[in-house]
């Protein structure tokens, strides 16, 4: 059985089309202008017409203002992610909320985590984007082992 897969700071459409390409459950965006991996709304839009088949999750530090809300909404995110879970959004009302929890996720880092996640079969991952090398250019290197032992590649 292959794991829910779940990317977040994902800035480039390239790590973005790898991620639908190995059926993730869901991509995550910072939609906060404060977080290094912002993804503006201009970029989210130019995207939408490539990525077909996961979630979009809005990747949130706090509970969200109403300029965020408005971004959420506008896009269609139903799920939030904050701290390693993931939350169903709600029209209205605190998001941040245990009874709209989810799940919770095993963030995949270091070589040893996706060594741990192979030899364990964690379900759900989480995975993290990068920065592209150059425009258009994004390594997915570091991902490439982990899908292979789990014979998605």
């Amino acid at each position: 059985m292959q794991p829910e897969i779940y990317f977040t700071q994902i800035s480039n459409l390239s790590e973005a089309r790898f991620a639908t390409s190995v059926m993730a459950k869901g991509i995550g965006f910072c939609i906060e202008k404060a977080h290094p991996d912002y993804v503006s709304p201009t970029i989210l839009s130019s995207f939408q017409e490539w990525l077909v088949g996961s979630d979009w999750i809005a990747h949130i530090s706090e509970e969200p203002a109403k300029e965020i809300k408005e971004i959420i909404e506008y896009f269609n995110f139903n799920f939030i992610l904050h701290n390693n879970k993931i939350y169903k959004y709600p029209q209205g009302g605190a998001v941040l909320s245990d009874s709209n929890l989810v799940t919770e996720l095993t963030p995949l880092v270091s070589a040893e985590d996706f060594k741990n996640a192979v030899t364990n079969q964690t379900n759900p991952v989480l995975l993290f984007g990068s920065k592209e090398e150059e425009v258009g250019m994004a390594s997915m290197d570091k991902w490439l082992d982990y899908f292979e032992a789990i014979d998605i590649l």
